[in-house]
């Protein structure tokens, strides 16, 4: 089953979405907040101020992104919001989530950069023929006969 990534206004629905999931409205309310309230000492829940100018234009530059990763970066605006430095309230502003989507972008085109040099320069071509395993049961590190060299001296005659 093959499921096309989200266009721009499904973006925009996820996100929406998974911000409420991180910044709820009536969070107060719930007993996660009350929990975590007892655990961490957080005097407020986290507060969601980006305008929804600020969510479209994180739904456009989240081009290119499955739902799954748009999920991830709702919960590391969460997180950028908890650690803000200054009055103690966790508050994502659109400068914050602006910040937090270019974060993820670096990320995605980092990790499309990594995977294009492992496979020879293609983004979905073939594994490359040298195959190294790691088996912690072994205790290190070995390579299968596609990985050494053809004049090795190990493989026995």
């Amino acid at each position: 089953v093959f499921f096309d990534l989200p266009r721009k206004a499904e973006r925009l629905e996820i996100l929406r979405r998974q911000l409420h999931k991180f910044f709820p409205a009536n969070a107060k309310r719930s007993t996660l907040y009350k929990l975590a309230r007892r655990v961490f000492g957080r005097p407020e829940p986290p507060v969601l101020c980006a305008s929804d100018a600020d969510l479209m234009d994180a739904a456009e530059a989240t081009e290119g992104f499955s739902g799954r990763q748009i999920g991830k970066l709702a919960s590391a605006a969460q997180a950028a919001a908890f650690a803000c430095e200054g009055s103690g309230d966790a508050v994502l502003d659109g400068a914050m989530l602006r910040a937090t989507v270019e974060q993820k972008r670096d990320q995605k085109r980092s990790k499309a950069a990594f995977l294009t040099g492992i496979r020879g320069g293609t983004a979905r071509g073939s594994i490359p023929q040298a195959t190294v395993s790691i088996s912690a049961a072994r205790g290190g590190v070995h390579h299968s006969k596609a990985a050494q060299p053809k004049g090795d001296a190990s493989k026995g005659a």
